[in-house]
């Protein structure tokens, strides 16, 4: 009987996996009479444009056109709208276009995508024959989503509230953007090795940056801290494409346990040192963001990985061991930095960390968090808002004088705890809501991982789970030291989360049909 309740997939082929995720780009349905028209459209107008005044119309043209020509191909296939928005959102595109005073992109990708998901869906394409069903985390979501909008209402400073919810919602939609749109296994493993490429890509150059001392920093994919975090030596830390050390750090630690799991996958020879050395790549790049939260949470999940994959002794230490010959050849400056952390461990100086300048100044920043909670018990001071209470609150609390409160008020402050700004922002009510959510997807997550160790066989779907369920772990963890400011990159795990939940049950059901229809 209980090999009747299995479903046998047969075990990967050589160079499947890739197969697999080019399927993800298949072309072969796509009509390419939209294209040509545009073609000629874009002969007619280029011609135009150069006959008038090349230097000023041409590039708007090109541009035009080219959001036309996306429009169409995403239309035709929602899940190229994903694919680009993952890349999008992960190099930080649109803030950089804007930044040089050119429009964002993410926003009309964002609307382009999801316009198409549901244009399928009512001209019954085939592509989507029917939305996730809404369950108890999805209400969870929106729980969530609804303190947030409340605290915005009620907050004593409403002259951003627009702005707040705006991007808030963005944010979340972006989630929302994967959960529906990636109905498949292939569309959703595309989907995680284009955000495994990006942000080994981005490392790839944040690495080269950092060897080699270079100025570059490649259209800003690259570029050293916009906030003034500097390290050990003064000098400015890398922060990637966000510009902030910190939360850089958290993107690429989190990203990390998606790549090692890829490492525990047979592949063709090629495509596993590839994983390895994008691997290594992410894990420097992390290390040279200067990030200590972010190194903390990578010590507190590698033992986790290390139980979870059964790791024998012998390579476990051999990881170790490389670990301590990278930190042993790296500029002295990075081995400083985390070499502070040994604040925690002084048992002969109790005041060792009140000494310290940057945990001094996070422990005001969450003492007058935990103040504005106490004031502000149910809602908090408003979704966006620690910022703006930070100074009021340190004044009262006595954690600055008023001539610096006068010279230094001007600048933003930052709860430095995902937590701390959750509760500080949303109350009591926003931390449940918080928690109740992600308790229940990583329920939901858990789930799917043991049925399919119990019923199915497709060992590369539940790797791929497994690391999911530890890259946001991962990402909260790191959360304690480190606020939320840029909510989108959590909330794209999440959407990928959401996706592989729907996707697993979809394949429950379909199981459980056909045991059901066997005599």
């Amino acid at each position: 009987m209980a090999e009747e309740k299995k479903i046998y997939i047969p075990a990967a082929k050589k160079g499947e996996g890739i197969s697999r995720f080019l399927s993800g780009f298949d072309l072969h349905d796509i009509s390419w009479k939209p294209f040509i028209v545009l073609g000629v459209l874009f002969s007619i107008l280029v011609g135009i444009a150069i006959s008038i005044n090349p230097g000023q119309y041409f590039p708007y043209i090109v541009g035009g056109i080219g959001g036309i020509i996306v429009f169409v191909l995403i239309f035709q296939k929602p899940e190229f709208g994903i694919y680009i928005l993952i890349f999008s959102v992960f190099a930080n595109i649109s803030d950089i276009l804007t930044d040089k005073g050119l429009p964002s992109v993410n926003r009309p990708l964002l609307a382009i995508t999801l316009a198409s998901i549901i244009a399928n869906y009512l001209l019954k394409t085939g592509k989507f024959d029917k939305f996730p069903i809404i369950g108890r985390t999805e209400w969870a979501m929106l729980a969530f989503y609804s303190v947030i909008v409340v605290s915005t209402f009620v907050s004593p400073d409403k002259s951003q509230v627009i702005s707040i919810i705006v991007d808030i919602t963005k944010d979340i939609l972006v989630g929302v953007a994967l959960y529906i749109g990636l109905n498949s296994k292939d569309k959703w493993e595309a989907s995680a090795w284009i955000l495994i490429g990006t942000i080994g890509f981005l490392s790839l150059l944040g690495v080269f940056k950092e060897l080699s001392g270079t100025d570059l920093t490649f259209f800003n994919l690259a570029r050293q801290s916009i906030f003034g975090q500097v390290g050990s030596g003064d000098e400015l830390r890398y922060a990637g494409p966000i510009g902030e050390s910190n939360l850089w750090g958290q993107v690429l630690v989190a990203a990390l346990p998606l790549v090692i799991y890829r490492l525990y996958r047979k592949h063709t020879p090629f495509l596993q040192v590839v994983i390895a050395i994008v691997t290594l790549l992410i894990f420097l790049a992390a290390i040279f963001t200067g990030s200590r939260g972010a190194f903390v949470a990578l010590i507190v999940v590698a033992p986790v990985i290390a139980l979870e994959m059964r790791i024998k002794p012998l390579p476990a230490l051999s990881a170790i061991l490389a670990a301590i010959i990278i930190f042993s050849i790296l500029p002295t400056t990075y081995a400083q930095r985390f070499q502070s952390l040994n604040v925690f461990l002084q048992t002969s100086n109790p005041n060792a960390v009140t000494q310290d300048a940057s945990f001094a100044g996070r422990s005001n920043e969450i003492r007058a968090g935990l103040a504005m909670f106490m004031d502000h018990p149910f809602l908090g001071v408003g979704f966006g808002n620690y910022g703006a209470n930070y100074w009021d609150y340190a004044g009262k609390l006595g954690l600055i004088s008023g001539e610096s409160r006068f010279n230094t008020s001007g600048s933003t402050k930052y709860a430095h705890s995902l937590y701390i700004e959750v509760i500080s922002e949303t109350g009591i009510l926003g931390l449940t809501a918080f928690l109740l959510f992600f308790g229940l997807l990583f329920l939901d997550l858990f789930k799917i991982r043991k049925r399919y160790k119990t019923y199915h066989t497709d060992p590369d779907w539940e790797t791929w789970v497994t690391s999911l369920i530890i890259s946001i772990f991962t990402f909260l963890v790191s959360g304690i030291f480190l606020h939320g400011l840029l909510f989108r990159y959590i909330w794209m795990l999440v959407g990928l989360a959401l996706a592989a939940i729907s996707i697993s049950n979809e394949t429950h059901k379909t199981f459980i049909s056909a045991v059901q229809k066997k005599p």
